[in-house]
């Protein structure tokens, strides 16, 4: 008898890498048509090459991308293709929103410096890798049905292309792009303060280009703190760390603070201790990890993994697991992401034609972090909150209120703005 999936709704997901989910059989085509050897012949031998059950540190965890890239770097073909072919996966595990995230420059073959995976030079640059992910996310968009956002990657080990990321989010924000990331290996010391990464996010603060930030999945809270501070995020990509410093981790939860967790991830990169207790669990329960002390839960949502040896873990997995590390059977809601849907549309998950109401974050107090669809949403009267029909749990402790139903998300003006940060970035 198959297993029940942990969570079986519409869902959200804000952090996957792009370039962490290709298909093993479209690498293989693209290596043997451009001359390119892999080390494997099979879909099953690359995976088990480069795929990942076990634990490694970070940089090994990233070194795994230098079996493939060569493959799909620097054609436009293959860039297009994995575009369009990540939605269709996006669609089959039930995403409805998505925001993927990808470095023009690891995908480029000129007027990039140094040229990655030891390609000859060719005639590919980054601004144009961006316009063939565009047309293949919105190709992809159009035929799946599911509504698809980018965000560009300065590298931690690269300052130099970071200047130029900046730019390209200017120019790209009305097409797909979103937002700016830094993403790399985090154990590159100071790499958060690396000039070219600081002038980058200031222009993207001048220019209004939202701001995420791959900070505290190994590195200290003072990289968090750094990120938030000197590049002005919005958003953290993983944060784990940030549980170190309690007083840093209230204050981001009082200024709304997103964090993307990635459960599965964590494992791999060594982040999570098989034996201790999930970061995920520690901002569940409330519980300081270094202190007694009673810290309020964040704005959290649960992502997939990040590396391409991990394609036959979708995002499903990660709330399974998610589950597991909880010790729940199947968890309701408590994090709901929601819009009110258009007439003859059954995903309360997708927007108006037209019209933007923004992805409104509501919290129930009672289980772990995971999207849900708005029929579980109910309107307290008394003090016009929102609460969870699942679980009859309030943010404001009382358990009153009526049954709104899927064509009910709460309007922008009925939650205090403390309440509801926005936590995704759609045009």
């Amino acid at each position: 008898m198959a297993q029940t999936p942990a969570f079986d709704k519409p869902k959200v997901e804000l952090h996957v890498h792009l370039d962490g989910a290709i298909k093993p059989e479209t690498i293989l085509y693209y290596g043997r048509k451009r001359g390119i050897t892999l080390p494997a012949n099979t879909p099953e031998e690359l995976q088990d090459i480069i795929g990942m059950d076990k634990p490694l540190s970070l940089p090994g965890f990233l070194a795994k991308f230098a079996y493939y890239m060569p493959a799909i770097a620097g054609c436009r073909e293959a860039i297009k293709r994995i575009a369009y072919e990540f939605v269709e996966m996006k669609a089959k595990e039930g995403v409805v929103y998505v925001e993927v995230r990808y470095s023009p420059h690891l995908l480029a073959n000129s007027k990039v410096e140094p040229i990655p995976w030891n390609q000859a030079e060719g005639d590919l640059t980054p601004d144009e890798v961006v316009c063939l992910v565009d047309q293949g996310l919105q190709d992809g968009e159009r035929d799946f049905g599911v509504k698809v956002r980018s965000i560009l990657c300065c590298m931690r080990h690269q300052p130099s292309w970071s200047p130029e990321v900046v730019e390209l989010c200017k120019k790209y924000r009305q097409q797909t792009v979103v937002a700016i990331d830094l993403a790399g290996d985090e154990t590159i010391q100071g790499s958060t303060l690396f000039p070219e990464h600081v002038q980058a996010y200031a222009e993207a603060v001048k220019s209004g280009v939202h701001r995420t930030v791959h900070a505290g999945e190994v590195g200290s809270a003072e990289v968090v703190r750094e990120a938030v501070d000197v590049l002005k995020t919005e958003r953290l990509g993983h944060g784990y760390h940030t549980l170190e410093d309690p007083a840093l981790y209230n204050r981001l939860r009082q200024e709304n603070m997103h964090f993307e967790v990635c459960p599965w991830s964590s494992y791999l990169t060594g982040t999570w201790k098989p034996g201790t207790e999930h970061a995920v669990v520690r901002t569940s329960t409330r519980q300081s990890p270094v202190s007694s002390q009673k810290m309020r839960r964040g704005s959290f949502l649960i992502c997939s993994i990040k590396p391409m040896g991990c394609h036959l873990w979708p995002l499903q997995g990660d709330y399974d697991f998610q589950s597991q590390l909880l010790v729940l059977v199947k968890p309701t809601c408590l994090f709901l992401y929601t819009h009110i849907p258009p007439p003859g549309r059954v995903s309360p998950l997708i927007a108006c034609p037209g019209q933007d109401q923004g992805l409104w974050l509501v919290e129930c107090e009672s289980l772990p972090p995971l999207v849900t669809c708005a029929e579980n949403l109910v309107l307290n009267k008394e003090n016009n909150s929102w609460g969870c029909a699942a679980c009859g749990v309030w943010r404001c402790g009382r358990v009153c209120g009526e049954r709104k139903g899927p064509l009910g998300p709460p309007d922008a003006g009925s939650l205090p703005s403390s309440r509801v940060p926005r936590a995704r970035w759609a045009l």
